[in-house]
């Protein structure tokens, strides 16, 4: 009896594991945030029947963000949307969109965290000078970046342009100084493993990985709570 009792616990240890070790389901997060647009894989770029949506803007407001030990400003997180876009090159997936939303979620249980919202319109990507006024009274703005690619094709012979490596940069609002900076590459052995099956649904799962482990790197710089 004490045996079966000892195999029981053992299968329920072994059960609470791999729940633990669950991947983040992208598709649960609010819009548009994912990779839905994988199912546009193959499409002309430039269609008339589909065209590139207008641009897109969410901001979400955080305070709390520390850089070695010292309290930040407010801060503005800037979500530019947009994951996937055909080229003349090939399909262009950007995990930005991604690691932002995941960034932002990283410090959810802050007392004044403001959830992600769509805004008119976001300060110019790659800014250097003063940023335009932020809501929520904001003095820095976090963005993030796709700063390299690599080309390969997935299992429909489609061309994908996949990210390799994203940064993420805080910096002053009104200033426009660079206060914080950092780097992620991807496993993109890993992409380019999933790409190569077919359908889209393993090269998604990846890629909601790779956007979470970026984020959660990013703002464990920033102050953030270990994950549970």
């Amino acid at each position: 009896m004490r045996r079966r009792l000892l195999v029981v616990a053992g299968l329920a240890l072994l059960a609470a594991c791999a729940d633990h070790r669950k991947t983040v389901n992208e598709t649960a997060t609010v819009k548009p945030v994912g990779w839905g647009c994988l199912d546009r894989v193959g499409e002309l770029a430039d269609d008339p029947m589909n065209p590139t949506p207008p641009p897109f803007c969410r901001i979400g407001i955080l305070s709390g963000l520390q850089q070695e030990g010292r309290a930040l400003p407010v801060t503005a997180v800037l979500d530019r949307g947009a994951e996937c876009r055909p080229s003349a090159q090939g399909f262009v997936i950007d995990l930005t969109p991604g690691v932002a939303a995941r960034f932002h979620a990283a410090f959810a249980d802050n007392p004044s965290f403001v959830p992600l919202a769509q805004s008119p319109a976001c300060p110019p990507q790659g800014a250097t000078g003063p940023l335009p006024p932020l809501p929520g009274g904001a003095q820095t703005a976090i963005e993030f970046t796709t700063v390299a690619t690599a080309s390969t094709q997935d299992a429909a012979g489609n061309a994908l342009i996949l990210p390799a490596e994203v940064e993420a940069r805080l910096i002053d609002a009104t200033s426009g100084r660079l206060i914080w900076q950092d780097r992620c590459r991807t496993d993109m052995a890993e992409l380019k493993a999933a790409a190569s099956f077919p359908g889209e649904q393993n090269l998604r799962q990846v890629l909601s990985d790779e956007a979470l482990r970026c984020a959660r790197g990013f703002a464990a710089s920033l102050g953030a709570p270990a994950p549970l």
